[in-house]
């Protein structure tokens, strides 16, 4: 449940600044104590958002670390 409701607020964070599909993976610890520690965060994009600067900024402040990119830059033009 933990890990769905961060997924949740990380991804009204990404639509907030970006109409590219995305997914996004998280490795999560949760605790005895039930705090949860969050180890890597993996956003995927299908392709490469303009912002992606503001967008990685905005995930570094909310986190407290920087998320991992991958962008799909395979599409053929």
């Amino acid at each position: 449940q933990a890990r769905e409701q961060v997924a949740a607020a990380l991804t009204e964070i990404i639509k907030n600044k970006t109409e590219i599909p995305f997914d996004i993976s998280l490795d999560i610890d949760i605790g005895d104590d039930f705090i949860i520690d969050i180890k890597r965060v993996t956003v995927f994009f299908y392709s490469r958002p303009e912002n992606l600067g503001d967008i990685a900024f905005t995930l570094e402040k909310e986190l407290g670390f920087m998320p991992e990119f991958k962008v799909d830059d395979d599409e053929e033009n």
